[in-house]
């Protein structure tokens, strides 16, 4: 049993002796390649509202609602080597990701604004004005409509008999 113990420990030496050789060879290699993301067009913030479905997209609802999760998302949501995302909504600013979901309180048009970090290689900014608006309620009937839905229902059941 000593001896399975004494082989046990001097196999674990050697491995940790082994890794603390490696390190020096490991930190010596060149840092990843990091390439800056490239710039929208326009220099704008892509969004689109998880609930309406707003979209800054061409063609799509630019209109979002109050409270509903909105995501911005510059390039493919990934994030950059050496790179920070500093963004600005409306209540100050968040360190963050390529990618932020947010949500608007209340109603207003609204300039979000993103700044990359890069250090030596710049340091881009991006901006993007969002409309929000208060859902609107669903239309009821009034007492009168609803009477008469109710009477036709009523009239059609009793000739389908």
């Amino acid at each position: 049993m000593f001896e399975l113990k004494s082989s046990f420990v001097r196999l674990s030496l050697f491995a940790a002796a082994a890794m603390l050789a490696a390190l020096p060879a490991l930190s010596q290699q060149p840092p990843p390649q990091c390439e800056p993301p490239a710039p929208p067009p326009d220099n704008s913030i892509p969004y689109r509202g998880l609930i309406s479905g707003c979209s800054s997209q061409p063609g799509g609802n630019p209109i979002c609602l109050v409270g509903e999760p909105i995501q911005f998302q510059l390039q493919n949501g990934m994030r950059e080597c050496n790179t920070s995302y500093l963004w600005q909504f409306e209540n100050g600013p968040l360190d963050g990701f390529p990618t932020m979901i947010h949500q608007f309180p209340s109603a207003g048009t609204f300039l979000v604004k993103l700044t990359l970090i890069q250090g030596p290689t710049g340091n881009p900014q991006f901006q993007q004005l969002i409309t929000i608006v208060d859902p609107q309620p669903a239309p009821t009937l009034g007492t009168f409509a609803m009477v008469l839905l109710v009477a036709s229902c009523v009239v059609i059941a009793l000739r389908t008999m």
